[in-house]
């Protein structure tokens, strides 16, 4: 290929760059790739960004590594106890990304052996890329506005992770509350699909459209309960904060729009419609 066609395919390429404090700085990762490619920070393969996340406590860092433009947008996760190691990783793999012509010169580091795993998780020591997809598992409290009362929520979500996507099954029991006529008691198990609007790394904001079916336990006076059915959609959104590779923090807001609407104990149509907040934490495997 010609000088000057590279010229016209070479552009610089916007890098955006978080990592906690006692990691290498932006500035030394950008001087270990651009001494890997022998040329300043740019693109001939049409990459327009990068992103580099790095999450993670003393012990165990979680580094997120995005790339957009080119043929198609690339997300790679890896994990080691030392940040400085995955920085390095990181700039192999960038250099890689921008210029693969240039860095078919550079002879690649010898494999390392990955260790056996260890009481179900990979032994810490190197970096490796976290497969996918991956099993969550949350825990819930929060506060339910709707259903002609404010009251108290319980929840635990199962879910299939990937990079930016999620699906999850969240069951949930509302605790009991007194209402003209009566008590109520709610149970509702609710299906989604989730994609990650951020995007971010060790921030995620998965947007979730999704379907609730519902029971609602109605008791008056000193009679049996009597129990009626609802479904619902159920749209919500997370703010997902990554603590480690393998717990986090999770705040969510979620609508209840009744698709169907069961009668309270005075034999009135009750307000569905509703807003649950939930806060909870998320331990996800391996």
């Amino acid at each position: 290929m010609s000088a000057w066609w590279l010229l016209l395919l070479s552009a610089p390429v916007e890098l955006s760059y978080r990592a906690p404090t006692g990691c290498p700085s932006e500035a030394i990762l950008i001087e270990q790739v651009e001494l890997l490619l022998q040329h300043p920070l740019e693109s001939k393969v049409g990459v327009t960004a990068v992103s580099v996340a790095v999450a993670g406590e003393v012990d165990r860092h979680q580094l997120h590594l995005g790339f957009s433009g080119g043929e198609q947008d690339l997300d790679r996760v890896l994990e080691d106890p030392d940040c400085a190691a995955l920085i390095e990783a990181a700039a192999l793999i960038i250099a890689i990304a921008l210029d693969p012509e240039a860095m078919g010169e550079v002879e690649p580091p010898p494999e390392r052996p990955r260790p056996p795993p260890i009481d179900g998780l990979l032994a810490p020591g190197i970096p490796f890329e976290i497969p996918y997809p991956r099993l969550g598992l949350s825990v819930f409290g929060g506060l339910d506005l709707g259903r002609g009362a404010l009251g108290a929520d319980l929840a635990v979500a199962g879910a299939i992770l990937w990079s930016r996507l999620r699906f999850e099954l969240l069951l949930l029991w509302a605790l009991p509350r007194g209402v003209p006529g009566g008590e109520l008691s709610v149970y509702a198990a609710q299906g989604r699909a989730c994609i990650d609007g951020l995007g971010l790394g060790a921030l995620e904001l998965p947007l979730c459209p999704g379907l609730e079916l519902g029971a609602l336990e109605q008791k008056v006076g000193e009679g049996a309960p009597a129990r009626e059915w609802w479904v619902a959609a159920t749209p919500s959104v997370s703010l997902v904060v990554l603590l480690t590779g393998h717990l986090a923090i999770r705040l969510e807001a979620q609508g209840v729009l009744p698709l169907t609407a069961p009668t309270g104990p005075d034999g009135a149509r009750l307000p569905l419609l509703g807003f649950r907040g939930l806060l909870g934490a998320e331990v996800r495997f391996p």
